[in-house]
């Protein structure tokens, strides 16, 4: 090689002579040795500057001279591989690029010469990207008009040449739009028109379309009459019944977008360089304040066949690049697309449509990246990574047919631009609150698969936590006055509710362990977030839950066993804290669930595990009281399912006790207090079974001997457990007698008793009396059995003393005395069960 570079150069000037010879093969021959010695890095280097420009100037002679089709090819060729410095090539630019061209158009109606033209011309492309874009409006013209031949191949080398060529040309340079404008004016535009009517040609023609708005650019916008004549194709080839043609004109519809947005971009990007976080708000505005107009009526424009596509059954490949463009579309907005009005044409329209039909088996696949989409829309997160848009076995890849893709875009669908998603603000909790009803009203009907369901109901708590998560973060570290936070408590508490009791109101109860769950979970989300809110005294609701009020009575209320709670009494619209409330929320699901469902799993189990008590637990242990005695003027199944409720509740207190016997809160409202609520609770199941509110029930109530003792001793057995867990922790919080909590408990239980005397004297044969004296009986033993010996002296002043501090079990010995007395009445109803309980 190094003798060859020694005798290159004084070879150069006779294959530069051959290269015109008459004789074909002579002349091949010449242009395979020049082209050779132009290309291997070691002969280039001993070519002179002068011996250099004179073969570029020979070869661009030869080009448009020659008659044989095989030397231009060859000429063509030695452009391609040289590897000359650039500064040479700039020199000859004029001419080397019109030999170029001239070979492009084609001279001897052979591809091969319009490939290796094209081959040369993205070589000096690469050489002088700077100078081919200026000049573009020469070059180019002959390239992008054969986007509409009907030779397939000329079309594949054109595209592939745009391709490559398409860091230089795009953003198109103003004189290079102006040439295209004026082609589509003159001659392009009409034979567009011409072939679209050939049904193998509509795809071919839309993509032509896509590179023409490409190359035209934001001019395009300078130009309403030809935007108006070009937006006539799309018109046609989005409504064919062909799925290539559809996709091929969402891919081109991208190239609309980047003509349509790219100016409007300057304005975010300075703004992102001015500030942390851009007001939206006062992004791409006039002098007047106001929106751009002109940006409003685009985004429409290029809404319009996104929203008719996504609306319509079309295929599911269709529906998927839809989305793809549709993405595109919001990447493109840049931050623009965090502006209330840009949101409300570009971004909710799709969601809508998207999430409003049924989840099944064949749009599953839509659902799952709008669902992360929307997510990311919430959370406020810019997505980087892309979310890969095909499910598996769905048939997303086209070709034409000769196996060629319609579009080199037609067959991605991935989507790998990020969306620039500011945080969520508490004007625009509506929406998604609206899109999730939207979710789960769809598992609301029976017909749907329950695996879809549960996809469904998982994604509607996902968006939902992410939802609250939002406020809690905007709360946390924004300083927001008081009343906007009280709104955004109502708007969310509000959906709860509605959430609650839509599911309550089912008729149908075969299907609603994953809603009940699902809403039973909602609430738990909130309380879990935004528990600094809920027990703050700032904010306020009415107690108008349905199930509340249909528990109102007159009875409940002047219950003096209820009464003795006195002003922490809560009932149907009384003012509540959210926390007050959302723990209503929680039990309403509970009683639902209880009441129609089963207590051996689910949300049953989840209360025991993690139940109220980890926030203000008194106040919340005084909000479950209040919610059990409203079952007393309910119906009797929904009284007995309050004593499965009552043993869940009692679980879990047990669970939770360090909180409910706080010492610092003690010392604020005193033992009184916690006690008359310990009490009211520990003494619902006694309350229950004694009140007149079970009469007229008793053919209901008699349930099968096997069920109504398993209840009965279930019910016993958690009652014990309790009453000997909240006695020792009573007496180890709390500096007191030590027969005190049980003296107290007997206390309000004869209250009871007085207010429900007609147990002592109805003798009737009634199952409800039976089972109020089996509760009573095993209450008292339980009681007897904690209460402390006295010495002689101590049993003398309680026995005597005329003071309530002086009898700690005074109260113990007067309830075992009226249990005596109706103990008298039960041996007339049945001898047997009351000498048996007597004996005990």
């Amino acid at each position: 090689m190094e003798i060859l570079s020694l005798y290159s150069p004084p070879l150069l000037p006779a294959l530069l002579s051959d290269i015109y010879h008459q004789e074909e093969e002579i002349a091949a021959q010449a242009l395979k040795c020049l082209g050779f010695m132009l290309y291997h890095p070691s002969l280039v280097s001993s070519i002179s500057e002068g011996a250099s420009r004179s073969a570029l100037d020979s070869l661009a002679r030869l080009i448009v001279t020659t008659k044989m089709k095989a030397i231009c090819n060859l000429g063509v060729w030695c452009v391609s591989v040289q590897q000359l410095d650039t500064f040479i090539i700039e020199l000859c630019i004029d001419s080397v690029l019109g030999a170029v061209e001239y070979a492009i158009d084609n001279p001897f109606g052979s591809l091969s010469t319009t490939f290796e033209a094209i081959q040369a011309l993205m070589k000096i492309a690469t050489q002088l990207p700077n100078k081919l874009r200026e000049i573009a409006n020469l070059w180019l013209p002959p390239i992008y008009r054969r986007l509409v031949s009907y030779d397939k191949k000329e079309r594949d080398i054109t595209e592939r040449c745009l391709m490559k060529m398409k860091s230089i040309i795009c953003p198109p340079p103003p004189a290079l739009s102006k040439a295209l404008a004026h082609d589509l004016k003159s001659n392009l535009l009409a034979r567009i028109m011409d072939v679209q009517y050939n049904s193998h040609m509509k795809a071919c023609i839309i993509q032509a379309w896509g590179w023409y708005v490409c190359l035209l650019g934001p001019s395009l916008l300078n130009n309403r009459q030809l935007l108006n004549r070009m937006l006539k194709i799309p018109e046609q080839t989005f409504t064919d019944v062909d799925p290539q043609v559809q996709i091929a004109s969402l891919v081109a519809w991208e190239r609309l977008i980047d003509a349509f947005l790219s100016s409007e971009m300057h304005p975010v990007q300075e703004a992102v360089n001015h500030e942390t976080i851009p007001d939206c708000s006062r992004i791409s505005k006039r002098g007047n304040d106001e929106l751009d107009k002109d940006l409003l009526r685009r985004l429409k424009v290029l809404m319009v066949p996104l929203q008719g596509i996504i609306s319509n059954e079309f295929g599911i490949s269709v529906h998927m690049s839809c989305l793809n463009t549709w993405h595109y579309l919001l990447h493109k907005l840049d931050l623009l697309i965090n502006h209330p009005l840009v949101l409300q044409i570009s971004f909710r329209p799709i969601t809508e449509v998207i999430f409003s039909k049924k989840p099944c088996n064949e749009n599953i696949c839509l659902w799952k990246p709008c669902l992360d989409l929307f997510d990311q829309y919430i959370s406020g997160i810019t997505n980087s990574k892309g979310m890969d848009l095909v499910p598996a076995g769905c048939p997303c890849g086209f070709m034409n047919e000769n196996g060629i893709p319609v579009s080199s875009f037609a067959s991605r669908f991935t989507w790998i631009n990020s969306i620039k998603w500011l945080p969520l603000k508490f004007s625009d909790l509506d929406f998604p609150l609206m899109i999730i009803r939207t979710i789960i009203n769809h598992s609301l009907t029976t017909q749907i698969d329950p695996e879809i369901r549960t996809f469904a109901l998982s994604s509607a708590l996902r968006i939902f936590k992410s939802v609250i998560q939002g406020v809690k973060a905007e709360t946390k570290w924004s300083n927001i006055p008081c009343d906007v936070i009280q709104l955004c408590l109502n708007t969310i508490i509000k959906f709860l509710k509605e959430l609650c009791e839509d599911i309550s109101s089912r008729n149908d109860w075969n299907h609603s362990h994953d809603l009940l769950w699902m809403a039973f979970q909602s609430v738990i989300v909130v309380r879990e977030e935004m528990g600094f809110l809920l027990a703050s005294p700032l904010y306020q609701f009415t107690l108008d839950l349905m199930y509340i009020k249909d528990g109102k009575s007159s009875e409940v209320t002047c219950c003096p066993f209820v009464q003795a709670m006195s002003e922490g009494l809560m009932g149907y619209m009384d003012v509540v804290s959210p926390m007050i409330y959302t723990e209503f929320l929680l039990l309403c699901v509970l009683a639902q669930f209880i009441l129609h469902l089963s207590e051996m799993d689910g949300i049953p189990i989840a209360i025991q595990q993690k139940f109220l008590f980890s926030l203000n637990p008194s106040v919340n242990l005084l909000a479950a009281v209040c919610f059990l005695y409203v079952h007393l003027s309910k119906p009797l199944n929904a009284k007995m399912s309050s004593l499965v409720m009552w043993r869940i509740i009692a679980k879990s207190l047990m669970k939770n006790t360090d909180g409910v016997f706080d010492i610092s809160v003690l010392r604020v409202d005193g033992p009184d207090t916690l006690y008359t609520v310990l009490y009211c609770f520990i003494c619902y199941p006694f309350v229950l079974f004694c009140t007149k509110s079970m009469d007229g029930d008793c053919s209901s109530l008699c349930l099968i001997s096997s069920q109504r003792g398993l209840l009965l001793e279930a019910l016993v057995e958690v009652w014990n457990n309790l009453f000997d867990h909240l006695n020792h922790e009573s007496n180890a919080c709390i500096q007191s007698s030590e027969n005190d909590f049980s003296n107290g408990l007997c206390e309000l239980l004869i209250k009871v008793l007085d207010e429900n005397k007609n147990l002592q004297h109805n003798s009737s044969d009634n199952s409800q009396n039976i089972d109020f004296f089996l509760i009573f009986s095993e209450m008292l033993i339980c009681i007897l059995v904690h209460i402390k010996p006295l010495d002689s002296e101590s049993l003398r002043v309680a026995l005597g003393g005329t003071e309530k501090h002086f009898s700690p079990i005074r109260n113990v010995f007067i309830l075992f005395g009226r249990f005596l007395g109706i103990s008298l009445m039960i041996l007339k109803i049945n001898q047997q069960c009351g000498v048996a309980m007597i004996d005990r």
